[in-house]
């Protein structure tokens, strides 16, 4: 649940904390702050004078709670969504010793408070409110109010059916539809613009107390409003409307300086127990209470802290020493105020707990790899669940990429992201499909490229690969995959199937670490012996396979394979060949070696850098997968449960707590974690705009051709081009 107009600017500052000891005696209290737009010069101003302060960074207040709990940060500030999620696993680290108020409502005891109103004439049980008229407030994006908060109304009062064959948000939706005689819920109900279509077709009674029910929209905002919600129940035939405590008062003129729009004796606020109080009731029931922003602190330090926090961040900020200021605007927000808190976080989280009640098809199970990455896994289901997003999350650890993915193949996972490298194994050896590519910038994308050394003159197209020797940095990945592309688009590689065949028979060897595994070619046939021949030239046991002491494993290693002698010609992604500041290793001489091209020729010039028509493939670096026979409906729940997630923790998040989690960021000062740090956002599998998308895809289905018998297990092609082959091809299928 979300702190509304009143919790603290997450744009500026999330976290502070505090440093007990240095070494010259003086207490030092750190603040930690997120690398937000002029952060950097407060923080240095900071430190100035006789401050006892100074910042440490973080990524967000899930990077903020892991420090507090580690020692290396001691106090900051949540809101009240960042303090729920942060109680599951810090509760006994800290304490709060402050919250932060609007100036206004500084008595107020909570930032908002949900209710639920009536009109006067309801009688009887929470159940009498079926075939009525409901009232929402509307679902904006970047809101202040999550699902929890949104939903927690009609999830206690409809109860959903279990329907197996509807996706878990749907089942909701029809729930509400037949429980409600119309409705408006105005907003995205779903993520997924076309979904989202059908639904408010499909249950189009929800929209038609709209000003607007072809657009399910009221007229002062598209997304919905509070104050338009109450109007629907005072003016548009409503029975029952949800909505914030504060505009409830204002609507009706029970706050200073506005005038009644309706009169007040002819509603009454509905108590979850389905008793009634009075409007003006100083203190109503009321369905959802959310605490203001907190500051946490380490509990060691937090009695010593609280007294110098009130000193530091007085409430009129006038004539303040520079760090005073500084500190001020890092951790304040304009016309808000700090009180005096004693609190243990789980007794102040607890009248918000995030609900998230159990989908029919259970929950979605992400498989990890390692200890951090599960951890990773475990804050952001808390996370989902704090949030209310439906399905919830629950967090597989295996013990290697492999092994996850036999995971997902047999049930014991449904979902993981993939490197694309593996994006071919995956689909042929796991029977595992794309939910989503994750859109990673140009940087973070693949270039496949064909390199031999600058001093070959043998070597000038396709023609003059045949039978000579390949590096590869593994078999069935990005780079064999567009080798065998690129072959059949130049009509060099016979249409034999499996590909491996095909390939053995092209090259007069080659180095494909993978080639002796199980499983990397499950689903290849008998992987000819020569695709290793040219590794095991390098007099080492394990020199075909993908361990870390092969030498002449992955890009690297392929390229050391040309280098040395033991190829004419390697096959790598450019891309990894580039540290992260985009410059080739410091070791690779890119004079010493020439690209051929896609189209057969080669490039105008020596070295490595060139365009995408030149590569052999280029495309996207990773995707989220699941089992490719999964129904139409789990395919539905879970891209619905991504593009949820991505709306409130992605990177280009438009919500207003986007420092609650990224989850797109390292963790733990581990890089590429569940997603790839670099990751922007997610393209679905449909959307046709991405040409990274796109390229991968086509290469995808190139090397798809070949498909397994249902007995046999053995890759065939298609009977029309297996006949096709037969007359235009030396080789034998």
């Amino acid at each position: 649940m979300v702190n509304m107009a009143t919790h603290l600017p997450v744009g500026i500052v999330l976290l502070l904390s505090v440093l007990i000891a240095n070494t010259n005696g003086d207490n030092i209290y750190r603040l930690c702050v997120t690398n937000r737009v002029n952060v950097l010069n407060r923080c240095q101003t900071v430190k100035r004078g006789d401050s006892q302060v100074e910042c440490v960074p973080v990524a967000d207040s899930v990077d903020c709670a892991l420090k507090m709990q580690q020692g290396d940060a001691d106090f900051g500030v949540f809101t009240a969504e960042e303090a729920l999620l942060a109680s599951d696993f810090i509760d006994k680290s800290v304490r709060v010793v402050a919250d932060i108020r609007h100036v206004e409502r500084s008595t107020d005891p909570f930032a908002f408070e949900a209710v639920a109103v009536v009109k006067n004439t309801y009688g009887g049980t929470l159940n009498s409110l079926k075939g009525s008229n409901f009232c929402h407030p509307g679902f904006a994006p970047g809101g202040l109010w999550t699902d929890s908060v949104l939903k927690h109304f009609e999830r206690f009062v409809v109860s959903t059916p279990c329907e197996k064959s509807l996706s878990v948000v749907e089942q909701e939706i029809k729930a509400l539809s037949h429980f409600f005689k119309s409705a408006c819920r105005p907003g995205p109900w779903v993520q997924d613009d076309m979904f989202d279509n059908r639904l408010k077709m499909n249950y189009s009674n929800l929209c038609e107390l709209c000003d607007s029910p072809k657009t399910c929209s009221y007229a002062s905002h598209e997304s919905g409003s509070h104050r338009a919600a109450l109007t629907c129940l005072t003016h548009r035939g409503g029975d029952v409307a949800y909505v914030a405590l504060r505009y409830l008062r204002q609507y009706f003129g029970l706050e200073s300086g506005f005038t009644a729009m309706a009169e007040m004796n002819d509603f009454k606020i509905l108590c979850p127990d389905g008793s009634t109080e009075p409007l003006d009731n100083p203190s109503p029931c009321a369905w959802v209470q959310q605490p203001w922003s907190g500051v946490l602190a380490r509990r060691d330090i937090a009695n010593t802290l609280q007294p110098l926090l009130l000193s530091w961040l007085v409430n009129q900020p006038i004539d303040l020493p520079a760090w005073q200021e500084a500190l001020w605007d890092l951790m304040m927000e304009p016309d808000h105020i700090i009180s005096s808190v004693s609190s243990l976080l789980s007794n102040f989280v607890r009248q918000i707990g995030g609900e998230t009640r159990q989908a029919c098809s259970g929950s979605v199970k992400w498989c990890t790899v390692e200890k951090t990455e599960k951890q990773k896994c475990e804050w952001l289901k808390a996370a989902v669940q704090t949030h209310g997003i439906q399905p919830s999350i629950d967090c597989v650890e295996a013990k290697s990429n492999f092994e996850c993915w036999g995971h997902v193949r047999d049930g014991i996972a449904n979902i993981v992201t993939v490197d694309t490298e593996y994006g071919y194994i995956v689909r042929k050896s796991f029977n595992l499909s794309p939910l989503a590519y994750l859109d990673s910038g140009l940087n973070a994308n693949y270039q496949i490229l064909a390199i031999i050394n600058s001093s070959d003159k043998q070597i000038k197209s396709w023609q003059n690969i045949r039978q000579k020797k390949a590096c590869f940095p593994e078999f069935g990945g990005l780079a064999w995959i567009s080798t065998v592309a690129t072959l059949i688009e130049n009509r060099q590689l016979a249409r034999m199937c499996p590909h491996a065949a095909a390939m053995g028979s092209f090259f007069g060897g080659a180095c494909a670490p993978g080639a002796k595994d199980i499983e990397h070619t499950r689903g290849s046939g008998v992987v000819p012996a020569k695709l290793c021949s040219v590794c095991s030239t390098h007099n080492s046991s394990d020199s075909c396979s993908t361990t870390s002491s092969s030498v002449y494993y992955g890009d690297l290693g392929a390229l050391r394979c040309l280098a040395n002698g033991f190829g004419n010609i390697a096959f790598v992604d450019y891309r990894q060949l580039q540290g992260s500041n985009g410059r080739l290793a410091q070791d690779i001489d890119p004079s010493a070696y020439r690209v051929l091209c896609r189209n057969g020729s080669l490039a105008q010039s020596v070295g490595l850098n060139v365009d995408n028509n030149c590569a052999l493939s280029y495309g996207v670096g990773s995707e989220i997968v699941a089992r490719a026979d999964r129904s139409e409906t789990r395919n539905t729940e879970l891209t619905e449960l991504l593009l949820e997630m991505d709306q409130w923790f992605g990177s280009t998040s438009p919500s207003k707590m986007d420092s609650v989690f990224h989850m797109y960021s390292e963790f733990q000062g581990t890089k590429d974690l569940l997603f790839k740090d670099a990751t922007r956002g997610l393209v679905l599998p449909n959307d046709v705009g991405y040409s990274y998308v796109n390229d991968y895809k086509k290469l995808q289905d190139i090397n798809s051709v070949c498909v397994k018998t249902r007995n046999s297990g053995v890759a065939i092609i298609p009977s029309i081009i297996v006949l096709i082959a037969v007359f235009i091809s030396p080789f034998v299928i």
